[in-house]
């Protein structure tokens, strides 16, 4: 039995790490070529999560320090206008 428990852990560790080695190539492909355009998840959508999530540190009572500075950055995003882009765009601020 732990073996099979086992066996299903690593498959989903090995799914999640080629769906993030597939994003992460997505992403770079978008930062190359400075098209940031999406019909998905935005800089608008990634902001309200992230300030919903700060929220709910806030309420829980937990230190907000960890997305502290990418609410920071989202923030400055939408800010400028790029709210409807991907979060890929975020590169041109920080790169």
């Amino acid at each position: 039995m732990i073996g099979g428990v086992f066996a299903l852990g690593e498959r989903r560790v090995v799914g999640q790490a080629q769906t993030s080695a597939q994003s992460l190539a997505a992403h770079a492909e978008m930062i190359d070529a400075g098209d940031y355009r999406t019909n998905t998840q935005n800089i608008a959508l990634h902001k309200a999560a992230v300030d919903a999530i700060l929220r709910a540190t806030s309420d829980a009572g937990l230190a907000p320090d960890l997305l502290t500075p990418l609410k920071a950055l989202i923030d400055r995003q939408v800010s400028a206008g790029h709210g409807t882009l991907s979060l890929s765009r975020t590169i041109e601020e920080i790169g």
